[in-house]
């Protein structure tokens, strides 16, 4: 079976689990052609370079999991056009920049994992306002907190750790 094959419209529904495959190279861009794909989990493969922001023409993507590969260029800010996601896991990778203002817009967003990456830059503060976000697990980015305390408002990052570390973020309004 070509690694193709593995991605093909006729043989996914809704679901597509492709873990521990050992899979190579990229992320064929016809995996923008499964419109009907809600879960995506290709985790512990050996994928690398971009993410390829056809994902962002998932409509119905709600849980997408591609830790432990080799990617290695910025988060695509298409996937903040993905209204239904719940789970963005895309820690333990080679993904670099910073992370990108439009997930903000991903309002039903439970859970964000970026950790263990080569990002840099500062979290965006929109981020915070993301009304379902309930964990967002540690980033080693430069000077993450500056953009939070300008202007009115003034962001409090406490971070606790329970196996992984999570970050709370409280808005106070000044």
């Amino acid at each position: 079976m070509k690694k193709k094959d593995k991605f093909s419209a006729e043989k996914i529904s809704t679901r597509r689990n492709v873990r521990w495959n050992k899979l190579q190279d990229v992320i064929p861009p016809e995996i923008g052609e499964l419109k009907q794909l809600t879960h995506l989990y290709l985790i512990f493969n050996n994928f690398k370079g971009e993410i390829p922001k056809e994902l962002a023409n998932l409509p119905e993507l709600r849980y997408l999991h591609l830790h432990e590969n080799h990617f290695t260029v910025r988060i695509p800010p298409e996937l903040g056009t993905l209204q239904h996601f719940r789970h963005l896991y895309l820690n333990n990778n080679y993904l670099t920049g910073g992370v990108p203002a439009q997930l903000a817009n991903l309002t039903n967003l439970e859970i964000l994992y970026l950790s263990y990456n080569r990002m840099t830059g500062v979290i965006p503060y929109i981020i915070a306002y993301i009304p379902k976000l309930t964990y967002f697990q540690e980033m080693r980015l430069v000077d993450p907190f500056r953009p939070w305390m300008q202007g009115d408002h003034v962001m409090i990052i406490i971070v606790m750790t329970f196996f992984d570390f999570v970050v709370f973020v409280l808005d106070i309004q000044l």
